[in-house]
């Protein structure tokens, strides 16, 4: 069934493109929303991904890419998934900024486009997160276009890679990080992984972007230190006034492009002064008045180069403490997902010198996709012990130890309100179980109090999930 409705879909989409799908084609319109409503819900999130950076207009003010990202909400709030969509308090911080800053902006001189667009971006990243094949797929398309867009480049060496459909470094930055975190945490072979890693790193340096060599740094950093809700918060600014003084050294001895650095002190400093004149409510989603006194407009109108800055001009304080509140949330929330951890340490060390949040940013919804999880960490509750029968099914080579599987699979296991053994690491501390959905083999404790055998019952006691 679903090969079929993906060849449907797919005939379609090309009999749109033979009509040309734009405003002045109605047929060809459509029929592209024909193939979005026909093509499997879990690979609509992997299409907003390639479309995004398309300004073509495709439904009046819509882009083809919000029509895509509108039908996955759509279609993932009317299945049976919409049933179990929990508001978390990083969900319910997002939501109450979203809400104040459209009020600000309707009670000033802003418009809702860009705002509603970032919105829709987090709509999907919630939506996406409770369908993990949608997840997969979505992972397959950053890597896939990662490597497209470098191996496209290829030809124009050594000239910065600006992406072939991207055509920004540093989104392309964005997204080669978050491939490199996609392969580097995933089960690829050695060989392919190590290809994988090393290409997509070349790709990173010929972006010749130093927010995004910043963020990488900064996830290299958070990746050696014990996973805390607080380093994606501290990490970023503290490492950025250690490399504050290195700036000018990396110019001259790279030959980078000093004038960006001088664009962002000037409108980093002009946006400062438009939050100084409103700064408990803001002006609003109104982005190029912020500079307007110095005529800088950056790209898409984004003119401050800095999120915490444009925040603070568009939503006040208010705003702030919001989203604020929002990450902190976050971070606690991807404690758990290792992926969605280091991705949120790389958008906020590029966020210093960037503004993501605005409509048709591949980081923004790159930003929401990877940071949000399905099932966030939650404090350690005890409740009776219990026996969890397992076998051996396997043999990990590289560290030599074997892997144990329980019967009845995930599925029956997540419903009885058990954990899988296969495929967690699991850590004993103060005789509470720690799980990471990494992907690692049983550890040493399990190996010990299975007695070495080949089966064997486990007492676990109190149990996190």
């Amino acid at each position: 069934m679903l090969p079929m409705r993906l060849m449907t879909s797919l005939t379609l989409v090309v009999l749109a493109q033979l009509g040309g799908a734009s405003n002045d084609a109605p047929l060809s319109v459509a029929l592209m929303c024909l193939a979005l409503l026909i093509v499997p819900t879990d690979l609509l999130p992997a299409i907003v991904l390639i479309t995004v950076r398309d300004d073509g207009a495709f439904i009046g003010p819509l882009f083809l890419s919000d029509v895509a990202a509108l039908v996955c909400v759509t279609r993932v709030v009317l299945s049976p998934q919409g049933l179990k969509i929990r508001f978390s308090a990083s969900r319910i911080a997002l939501l109450a900024f979203f809400l104040w800053t459209a009020f600000v902006t309707i009670t000033g001189l802003g418009v809702l486009t860009a705002l509603g667009r970032v919105a829709l971006y987090a709509a999907m990243g919630v939506a996406v997160s409770y369908r993990p094949p949608a997840k997969r797929y979505l992972f397959a398309g950053i890597v896939g276009l990662a490597v497209m867009e470098i191996i496209l480049h290829m030809p124009y060496l050594p000239s910065r890679l600006h992406g072939r459909f991207i055509d920004d470094p540093s989104h392309a930055g964005g997204l080669f990080i978050a491939a490199l975190l996609v392969v580097w945490t995933s089960r690829l072979h050695r060989p392919l992984k190590v290809l994988l890693v090393g290409l997509i790193a070349f790709g990173i340096a010929m972006t010749l972007t130093r927010s995004v060599w910043f963020a990488v740094g900064a996830v290299a950093f958070a990746a050696a230190l014990p996973r805390r809700w607080y380093v994606p918060l501290l990490l970023p600014p503290a490492a950025g006034l250690a490399a504050l003084p290195l700036v000018p050294y990396v110019n001259s001895m790279l030959g980078l492009y000093e004038y960006s650095v001088t664009v962002r002190v000037k409108s980093i400093s002009a946006g400062w002064r438009q939050f100084q004149e409103n700064p408990i409510v803001g002006h609003g989603w109104q982005l190029a008045s912020a500079v307007r006194e110095l005529g800088i407009i950056g790209p898409s109108d984004v003119a401050i180069y800095n999120l915490w800055i444009h925040l603070g001009v568009s939503s006040g304080i208010v705003g702030l403490i919001l989203f604020l509140t929002f990450v902190s949330t976050l971070a606690r929330e991807a404690l758990s997902d290792q992926k969605a951890y280091l991705f949120l340490v790389a958008t906020l060390a590029m966020s210093l010198s960037e503004m993501h949040l605005y409509g048709q940013s591949l980081l923004a919804l790159l930003f929401f996709t990877m940071t949000f999880t399905w099932r966030p960490l939650k404090a350690a509750q005890p409740f009776a012990s219990f026996e969890v029968p397992c076998r051996r099914i396997g043999q990990n080579r590289a560290k030599r130890r074997p892997l144990f599987g329980c019967p009845g699979g995930p599925a029956e296991l997540h419903e009885t309100g058990n954990t899988t053994l296969t495929g967690i690491r699991l850590a004993m501390r103060g005789g509470r179980r720690e799980t990471g959905g990494d992907g690692s083999a049983v550890g040493e404790e399990l190996w010990n109090q299975a007695g070495g055998s080949d089966s064997g019952q486990l007492d676990y006691g109190k149990n996190r999930t």
